[in-house]
């Protein structure tokens, strides 16, 4: 079962552990919404393995980039125990989805190996420390390790068999009770009771005689229903054939006027065309030559002139923003400024590198001068009381004293001088019973409270040195990125010096661009002046060259009259002999034209109109005839044949109903079994108490026409068929007749079409789809009604429980909660609640703490478990 819920992230490296296996039912306690938001989230991620099937407000990309905000230092965690513990970590993949990894141990025998000096590691190195007891998993594998149905399996929830597919279809509900209406109740028992899929279909596939059956009746229907249409397509067609021989002549007669008149127009437009040609020749070429040569060199010289006025522009953005500068000698004075800052963090580094100091060995240092500090400190504050300061009176006896006695006797309180030394007995020393010569014994200094002082200022002063040096190493990089900043600054002045420095070139620069543009427009305006005089001289020209020109036009307008004419009938009169008609023609070519096009329009409507007949009278009868007169032959032979086809499709569908009755009737049966279930969650509904709600149960409400029909297929019998001298016709007459209705949609049937669901409380039926009782009643109906649904799935038993999230539970008043705990216990499930407030009969809470970067803490030392 899922034991703990452990959620990572680099802000605080354990943002929260929520455990799980210590009680029956837990309480996130505070206002904030990303709280429980997270929560049910990660819920989603560990039960839900399809990214479609997430329950959130936003699509995959941006959920996994709002609760994983940092590719490799933001993880989620599942502690999981089945015979053994393991863990499943997820994390956010680099192509925006979710990458699950599965580590065989326990959350606390891998925690060092995740976060290390108070720090949470990146993933690579998570993976280097784990080594083989971690291990990714693709979809299938995940799947195969969330879902088992032996209690044999280490995975993380046991659910019946076959019930792996179907599982989070009923458990999104759980996870948002706003989705669910009447449609998500039926579709989820559908599933649970694992008919979801069943279904009957009438269908052509599944026999050759239905093939036969339908083919030959949509071969009939189709004859039926065009008749009338093929009657006037055989009219339609009669009539555009004797037109097409009517126009046929006309188009003789056309095409003798047509060569006689065109003829003599041509020769009048050539005429026209050799003096034209003239004046374009020698007058009009050689102005649009000049004129087209000088708009080339116009156009040139104005973009020469942009392209100057942009570097101009140019040059003076960038000398405006140069002497926006500070002046060279404080550039060059911050310059300097700099390079001392940098030296002296380089000199910091240096120092580090060549002393081969490292942070234990500083403060290794540092501890041994904390321990002569205080050694020493002890003695100058005892200093007065020391037994060598008061042995003697003498100056000369305490030196000699000095030099003989340890450093334990003379460092002893003044307290252990029992008598004090006056001489030295010219130079013996008794100890004990015995007696020692001293006299060469050489004087020794002690120790003065000056030494003292002046040893503790040298050591105070080697601490500071090393807690600098200590300073500069947890600081390293900081010290190391400021000299890079540093440098970058460097950088950045010495360029502006130089561009200062350019200054005058730059100034300069811009001067002889600005002469190289005057002398620019001074040619600008030469070649303006003599395109005005061109223009006036090529005006006249074309204006000599119009005035031959609609002479010709008059001509070419006729021609293209007659010239339309014949284009018009282009494709009538390819072919025809290019000779003058022996035969006058005493027509006139327009009124001729004007009554052939009449003719035509007309028969092109008689075209359209059979070739539409004829194109849909083929699709509906499925034929690919390119010949009219073949086509209306076949078609009256078919036509004479309808009653013959219709016997044959009667004895086509009685070889079939005995082939459909049979899993009809089981087809029906599905739907009695399926309400067996029904009554048998109603059963489960009335051992719980919920408000002050009397009686709930779930109701089936049959589609009765449907049923009817199918009752109607399932009861036909062989009998049936052969009985000619059957009692009740019209039944046998409607049972065929609904077979055939089903068999020519080709319909199917699933169990869901047979019925609808409604939840009747106190005997009144209620939408779920809106509030049926108050907020809390009908938050606490909907959860154990999918609650006794869910665990007709899920695998019974006490190392199986599954995690279910209610939102809310303030609304909930404390009756009902106790009742949805119970009904959670009863069926191993663990209901982690969010509520503002604290609510009797939980047994754990958790109290959310929001951190200053936004981030949702939940401490497993803030816990409260309240025992009985």
């Amino acid at each position: 079962m899922l034991t703990k819920i452990i959620l990572l992230n680099s802000a605080k490296y354990e943002q929260g552990i929520i455990t799980i296996d210590d009680v029956e039912s837990i309480q996130i306690v505070g206002r904030n919404n990303l709280g429980k938001t997270t929560l049910i989230s990660v819920l989603n991620f560990l039960y839900l393995p399809s990214q479609k099937d997430w329950n959130f407000d936003h699509n995959s990309k941006e959920t996994l980039n709002f609760y994983f905000k940092k590719l490799d230092k933001n993880y989620i965690l599942f502690e999981i125990y089945k015979d053994g513990y393991f863990c499943i970590l997820m994390k956010r993949g680099q192509n925006n989805d979710l990458e699950y990894y599965k580590i065989s141990s326990s959350y606390d025998d891998i925690k060092d190996k995740i976060i290390e000096n108070s720090k949470l590691l990146k993933f690579d190195d998570i993976q280097a420390s784990l080594v083989s007891n971690i291990a990714k998993l693709d979809n299938k594998k995940y799947k195969a390790l969330l879902y088992g149905h032996s209690k044999r399996d280490k995975t993380v929830l046991w659910l019946k068999e076959g019930k792996q597919n179907v599982f989070s279809k009923i458990y999104r509900y759980l996870l948002d009770i706003t989705q669910i209406d009447n449609i998500a109740v039926k579709e989820s028992l559908l599933v649970a009771d694992n008919r979801e899929k069943t279904k009957r279909e009438f269908t052509s596939t599944d026999s050759d005689n239905i093939q036969n059956m339908q083919k030959q009746q949509k071969t009939i229907e189709r004859l039926k229903n065009i008749k009338s249409s093929f009657l006037d397509f055989k009219e339609v067609f009669t009539e555009f054939t004797i037109k097409t021989k009517i126009i046929k002549d006309a188009y003789i007669d056309f095409f003798s006027l047509y060569n006689c008149e065109q003829r003599e127009l041509e020769n009048i437009k050539e005429t026209l065309e050799d003096k034209i040609k003239e004046i374009k020749e020698e007058q009009i070429k050689p102005l649009e030559e000049e004129r087209d040569n000088l708009n080339k060199r116009e156009g040139g010289l104005n973009a020469d002139i942009k392209n100057l006025e942009s570097e101009i522009n140019a040059k003076i953005k960038i000398k405006t923003h140069i002497e926006s500068y500070d002046a060279i000698s404080l550039l060059a004075a911050s310059e300097g400024n700099l390079n001392v800052q940098i030296n002296t963090k380089k000199y910091q580094l240096e120092f580090i590198k060549q002393e081969k100091y490292t942070l234990n060995k500083i403060e290794h240092l540092l501890n041994q001068q904390e321990i002569e500090k205080k050694e020493l400190s002890k003695q100058i504050d005892n200093y007065d009381n020391l037994l060598i300061h008061h042995i003697s009176d003498n100056p000369n006896i305490k030196k000699i004293i000095n030099s003989v006695l340890s450093h334990e006797v003379l460092n002893l309180d003044k307290e252990n001088i029992l008598k004090v030394i006056s001489s030295i007995n010219q130079g013996r020393l008794k100890l004990f019973d015995g007696e020692i010569d001293i006299s060469t014994i050489k004087e020794v200094d002690f120790i003065t409270i000056e030494s003292l002082h002046e040893k503790l200022r040298i050591i105070n002063e080697t601490i500071d040195k090393y807690l600098q040096i200590k300073d500069n190493i947890q600081n390293f990089n900081k010290i190391s990125t400021d000299i890079i900043n540093l440098e970058a600054e460097v950088s950045l002045i010495s360029k502006q010096i130089k561009e200062i420095e350019s200054l005058p070139c730059l100034v300069d620069d811009i001067t002889k661009i600005e002469q190289k543009k005057s002398d620019l427009d001074e040619q600008l305006n030469e070649v303006v002046t003599r395109l005005k005089k061109i223009k006036t001289s090529l005006d006249k020209a074309e204006s000599a060259a119009k005035e031959e020109g609609r002479k010709e036009q008059k001509a070419n307008n006729r021609l293209a009259i007659l010239n339309a004419y014949f284009m018009n009938f282009n494709d009538e009169l390819e072919g025809m002999d290019n000779t003058d008609n022996k035969d006058i023609v005493d027509k006139n070519i327009d009124e001729l034209t004007k009554d052939i096009k009449s003719l035509r329009t007309e028969l092109s409507k008689l075209k359209d109109d059979k070739n539409r007949r004829f194109s849909n009278l083929k699709h509906i009868l499925q034929k690919e005839h390119a010949i009219e007169s073949d086509f209306i032959k076949e078609v009256e032979e078919e036509i004479d044949t309808i009653k013959d086809k219709e016997g044959t499709i009667s004895e086509l569908i009685q070889n079939i109903t005995n082939e459909i009755s049979a899993p009809t009737k089981t087809f029906l049966r599905e739907l009695e079994d399926f309400e067996k279930y029904i009554v048998s969650v109603n059963t489960a509904f009335k051992k719980y108490k919920v408000s002050n709600i009397d009686t709930i149960e779930i109701k089936l409400v049959k589609n009765e026409k449907i049923i009817h029909d199918l009752q109607q297929i399932a009861d036909i019998s062989k009998d049936d068929l052969f009985d000619f001298e059957r009692e009740n016709e019209e039944s046998y007459e409607e049972q065929i007749n609904i077979l055939k209705a089903y068999i020519n949609k080709s319909k199917v049937f699933r169990l869901s079409h047979l019925f609808d669901v409604a939840f009747v409380i106190n005997g009144k039926e209620a939408n779920l789809s809106k509030q049926i009782e108050s907020t809390g009643t009908d938050k606490i109906l909907k959860i154990m009604l999918f609650i006794l649904i869910i665990k007709n799935i899920i695998i019974q038993d006490e190392d199986n429980r599954l995690v279910v999230y209610v939102d809310e539970l303030s609304a909930v008043d404390d009756d009902n909660s106790a009742e949805l705990i119970r009904i959670c216990k009863e069926n191993n499930l663990i209901p982690i609640f969010a509520s503002p407030d604290k609510k009797m009969h939980v047994q754990k809470y958790y109290d959310l703490q929001e951190l200053s970067n936004g981030q949702i803490v939940v401490d497993e030392n803030r816990a409260i478990l309240w025992q009985k």
